[in-house]
């Protein structure tokens, strides 16, 4: 079927062809990396915020891990007191000489 076309006609379609290969290439592989290339550049400011905060959280560990443990050590009296209020189950078979008898029911 070619065979049958003009020489003009050949060259036509050639061109035609390579065309329509520049434009799926195009489309294929540089639209692609130019469109990640613009989404990652979108992205840089805010990465950097981000990067400013952990840097800063690194920078302020040691106050950091301080602050927690004046904490614990605030909270650690109110533990151990905070347990004596009520009875326990263990306590109260304790208290019935131990025969288990529900003072409830009673």
């Amino acid at each position: 079927m070619i065979g049958n076309l003009s020489r003009r006609e050949r060259m036509l379609i050639g061109a035609a062809g390579g065309v329509a290969v520049i434009v799926l290439a195009w489309v294929v592989v540089v639209q692609p990396i130019r469109d990640g290339n613009r989404t990652a550049g979108e992205l840089v400011p805010v990465r950097e915020q981000v990067l400013t905060r952990r840097q800063d959280l690194v920078g302020r560990k040691a106050a950091i891990a301080a602050e927690l443990e004046a904490t614990n050590q605030r909270a650690l009296p109110a533990r151990r007191y905070a347990g004596r209020g009520g009875v326990g189950a263990s306590e109260a078979a304790e208290g019935d000489g131990g025969a288990g008898v529900d003072r409830r029911a009673q």
